[in-house]
């Protein structure tokens, strides 16, 4: 039964740990920052980042039109007007991630309470 403690612990550890992992070590775009967007076809385009659009998108405000739609996919490269660095695309808030990860640390503690149950009646 420590065996399984043991191996349980360990996979929720590395459940949590691989997101931030798996994390680009470029800094994301904020709302609101002005960047210049390059896209795989070629064309630039310069604004605001704006809001997500789905899970495929977000908007770039350029200051003399309307917001445009840029599709992750679409992105060749996306720098800082301010200074020229590299940005990743902006953080996308994802309200399921954290109630699965709830889930999952919930169901491995009660899996372990029942392992200990089980093995103060030994």
């Amino acid at each position: 039964m420590t065996c399984l403690r043991a191996a349980i612990a360990t996979t929720v550890a590395l459940a949590v740990a691989l997101p931030v992992a798996a994390e680009s070590k470029m800094r994301r775009g904020k709302l609101g920052e002005l960047v210049v967007v390059t896209r795989c076809d070629g064309t630039q385009l310069t604004g605001d980042i704006g809001t997500w659009a789905g899970s495929d998108g977000f908007y770039v405000k350029p200051p003399d039109s309307s917001a445009v739609l840029m599709r992750v996919s679409d992105i060749r490269t996306m720098i800082a007007a301010s200074n020229g660095e590299s940005l990743d695309v902006p953080y996308r808030r994802q309200r399921s991630k954290p109630l699965i990860l709830g889930v999952a640390i919930a169901v491995g503690v009660l899996i372990l309470a029942a392992a200990g149950r089980g093995l103060a009646k030994s």
